[in-house]
């Protein structure tokens, strides 16, 4: 289980805003010897699928809508990064 405390948008330095929510998430990773030089294994990363961010940014709204050809009105100023949702991997490591 990895967790993280409470970070602050970058770009408001005096942090007199929210801050992002922290988070907790959990992944399991196990292996199997098959031989000595055999092994599998397999991972799950977020196995609850925790919705989080990562990071938080703030950005000028006016200049948004210039680059959209005034299609999209942005009204709130925060950018925040998605963590990454539940994956599972698997494998096979064969030594020689």
């Amino acid at each position: 289980m990895s967790s993280r405390p409470r970070q602050f948008f970058y770009g408001d330095e005096a942090n007199l805003n929210a801050p992002l929510a922290g988070y907790a998430k959990v992944s399991l990773h196990t292996s199997y010897d098959v031989t000595k030089n055999v092994q599998v294994y397999g991972l799950i990363d977020n196995l609850f699928n925790a919705h989080f961010g990562t990071f938080g940014n703030y950005f000028d709204t006016a200049a948004g809508t210039e680059a959209s050809l005034n299609t999209i009105t942005f009204t709130d100023p925060r950018t925040i990064v998605p963590g990454q949702p539940f994956a599972a991997y698997g494998g096979l490591k064969v030594r020689f």
